[in-house]
């Protein structure tokens, strides 16, 4: 996604509660001087019913958090990690995180607190790269890597270091032109990282492919055993809303779940801004915002679940409203 803004117990009782997760405030797990819906409720089982929903199989709700560094400045509250509601699977941080980024640095300290706060919620925090950025500018600006298996090698090991130290559950890789390098280079530098996150991993760190589609599917087929999830950007065309029918959409869906599987699959909405992910997409042919309408496709669909670029920007709209509509949909209460 080049936009350039850079400055959920098991299906049954706990089910229930999940609404409460998704519709309520309640107390942090953590005080840590702001905040308004992470934490405790007066259940004092909650966090317990909340880490078990969170490591059951379920159709999940990720998203991408823009403007990180912004934290705690005023009018940019939806910057805050604390206020992204409890029962969001993944968090994908969506900024550039290394030692050029001077505003991140000035914020490390409150960020990595915060990421503390959501994985004990059970939330994974990861962060996005974009390889061209990654190589040639990690993580200071003047280490200069070569195309050859062992700066691979050094590269990735300096990656995994600097993330591990922020605090990151893994990463997320944006594959899209202009900001990858050729095929055989691509391949390199991916296989590099997957010796420290994805399913070869010994942590088992999470390592996301995310793209629009538009680099083909050569990269990920020669590669795909290295992920964890896709995330496919469902937006990047006709207007950041997507161009097609939901069975188009089904189509991409089984292109990349013949080898990663439908439920790692996950459809992405833009709702950056005053973006489509907030509002009623008409090319779906839905009567709801776009949001709930892919996590609607998601359950007919069996796809991993449902997510948003800009998860955080629906803070405004009356804290977080259409991504609990989507989480209450894709895991109802239950009798």
């Amino acid at each position: 996604m080049k936009k350039k803004s850079f400055i959920q117990l098991y299906r049954g009782i706990f089910v229930l509660a999940i609404s409460a997760i998704a519709f309520t405030s309640c107390k942090k797990i953590v005080d840590g001087g702001g905040g308004t819906s992470g934490g405790t409720t007066s259940d004092p089982d909650y966090l317990k019913k909340l880490l078990a929903y969170k490591k059951s199989k379920h159709p999940m709700m990720v998203g991408y958090f823009n403007q990180a560094e912004m934290v705690g400045t005023a009018g940019y509250e939806h910057a805050s990690l604390r206020n992204v509601p409890d029962s969001v699977d993944i968090v994908d941080i969506f900024a550039t995180v290394d030692d050029t980024n001077k505003d991140m640095l000035a914020k490390k300290e409150v960020i990595q607190k915060d990421i503390k706060i959501l994985q004990q919620k059970g939330t994974k925090v990861v962060v996005n790269v974009w390889l061209t950025r990654c190589f040639t500018n990690f993580k200071n600006g003047t280490v200069a890597y070569q195309h050859n298996a062992t700066d691979y090698a050094k590269w990735a090991k300096q990656v995994y270091d600097y993330y591990q130290d922020w605090g990151f559950d893994g990463i997320d890789v944006d594959m899209e032109p202009g900001i990858v390098y050729n095929n055989t280079q691509n391949k390199g530098l991916l296989d590099a990282l997957a010796k420290y996150y994805g399913p070869k991993s010994p942590e088992g760190k999470l390592f996301i492919f995310d793209t629009d589609g538009a680099l083909g599917i050569d990269i990920f087929n020669n590669t795909y055993t290295n992920y964890n999830q896709i995330y496919f950007q469902a937006y990047n065309r006709s207007g950041d809303r997507w161009w097609g029918k939901p069975a188009d959409l089904t189509k991409e869906m089984n292109t990349y779940g013949s080898k990663i599987g439908n439920d790692n699959f996950f459809a992405i909405v833009n709702g950056e801004g005053d973006s489509a992910g907030w509002k009623v997409n008409s090319y779906f042919g839905g009567t709801r915002v776009q949001i709930v309408e892919y996590a609607q496709w998601a359950i007919d669909n069996k796809a991993g679940g449902a997510g948003a670029y800009g998860l955080n920007y629906d803070y405004k709209n009356s804290n977080y409203v259409n991504v609990k509509a989507a989480i209450t949909l894709m895991n109802p209460p239950k009798p």
